[in-house]
Order: C-alpha cells, then sequence, then structure tokens
C-alpha cells in the first residue's frame, strides 16, 4: 500500500529556509515563513539570538504587524559578518529557547559555507588575550596584548 504525497509531507516546521535573493540583499528585513509563524508567534520572544556552528551568535529584533514576523535590526549585520550573497540559502531550526541555529550554504554546489573567524577576548588583569577561532570551533592563535595593545606573546597551531 503507497503512502499519500500528504503524508509525506514534513509536519515539523520548528525548520525553515531562507534563499538570498538580489531584492532581500539590499533590504535590511526578512519576513519569518508564514507556516512558521503561525505555530510559533506566540512563543517567539523578542529578540532572538542566531547561532552559528561554530556557537558565533548574533541578537536579532522582531518586527511583528498585520500577522507577519520580520527579522529586523541585526540582521543586516549577521548577512555582512556571514559574507552572504545572492544564492546563499540560510536553514534555520527553531530550539524553544530564543535561539534559531543557522547554517549557511552555497546554493550552486550545495555545501555549507565556511564561516567568518571569530576573535574571542579574554581580560585578565594587566592583559588581553585574543583567541582567534576557526569555522570549527578550534583555536589556532592566541594574541597576548598589553594595556597599550602591544603583542607580547603569540602562540599558533599553525607553527
Amino acid at each position: 500500500m503507497t503512502t499519500p504525497i500528504t503524508k509525506l509531507v514534513p509536519t515539523d516546521i520548528r525548520s525553515f529556509n531562507i534563499h538570498i535573493c538580489e531584492h532581500n540583499q539590499e533590504d535590511e528585513t526578512e519576513k519569518l515563513p508564514t507556516e512558521f509563524v503561525q505555530c510559533f508567534s506566540q512563543s517567539l520572544p523578542n529578540p532572538i539570538i542566531l547561532e552559528l556552528p561554530t556557537k558565533r551568535t548574533w541578537k536579532v529584533e522582531l518586527d511583528c504587524h498585520d500577522g507577519d514576523v520580520w527579522l529586523k535590526e541585526g540582521w543586516n549585520q549577521f548577512i555582512s559578518d556571514l559574507s552572504l550573497q545572492q544564492n546563499h540559502i540560510l536553514t534555520f531550526t527553531y530550539t524553544d529557547r530564543s535561539v534559531f541555529i543557522v547554517k549557511a550554504w552555497e546554493y550552486q554546489f550545495c555545501s555549507e559555507i565556511q564561516y567568518p573567524f571569530e576573535p574571542q577576548t579574554t581580560i585578565h588583569a594587566s592583559t588581553i588575550r585574543r583567541k582567534l577561532i576557526d569555522h570549527q570551533g578550534q583555536v589556532i592563535s592566541i594574541v597576548k596584548l598589553d594595556k597599550k595593545d602591544k603583542v607580547m606573546n603569540m602562540h599558533s597551531s599553525f607553527w
């Protein structure tokens, strides 16, 4: 016995895709899919957090009007930081704790993009240590700076 095609449609709409097109590259907002909003609009916090697989996060404000929900303040910074271009695809997965796990894909090659490095700063009594994190979350270098931002010491897994 065959299953009707309607039964094969996923019912879990915690995940959705956004395709970066020319028109939404220039816009400062992005509309969340209607089906997602209908299920979760009552429980969506504002702001939300977009989190990459590398654990880097962005705070994004939501704008709700006429039954629609739009990604607003912080969205452009997210797009810019990831250097997203036309035909990139973003996969969002909602985790119920105000966090959306986001993966970015190259449309042409159907492969996940290389995520940008993220410097992390740890402040100590007299020094600052900056860690450079690769796209898999691994520390690739640590730079120790004095109070005047002069390099005191550098350690890297490349050397």
